[in-house]
């Protein structure tokens, strides 16, 4: 049995300031990351999953939670550092 390291992603709606975004979050380190919605994609997870791989993550498997979508990823790096440190990010890369 393999460990996989759990993200929650949610669609922050639209306001009168702000545009759509896409918030993932890690309850193992209690962080998250917003960001923007790219209208390429046609929902918020497939907007998730493409962030996801250019940050480095390896995707498991993916699916519908109650107020949103989950992923499951291979590393165990929280989004924020993932999202701050592209030399972590390139160094998960040349270990896949």
């Amino acid at each position: 049995m393999n460990n996989a390291h759990l993200l929650i992603i949610t669609t922050l709606r639209a306001t009168n300031t702000r545009p759509a975004r896409v918030k993932i979050q890690s309850p193992r380190f209690n962080e998250s990351v917003v960001v923007p919605f790219d209208y390429e994609h046609s929902y918020s997870l497939e907007q998730a999953i493409a962030w996801l791989q250019n940050a480095g993550y390896t995707i498991i498997n993916t699916g519908d939670a109650q107020n949103g979508y989950f992923a499951t990823v291979k590393e165990f790096v929280s989004p924020k550092a993932a999202q701050s440190d592209f030399y972590v990010c390139a160094m998960w890369r040349a270990n896949q």
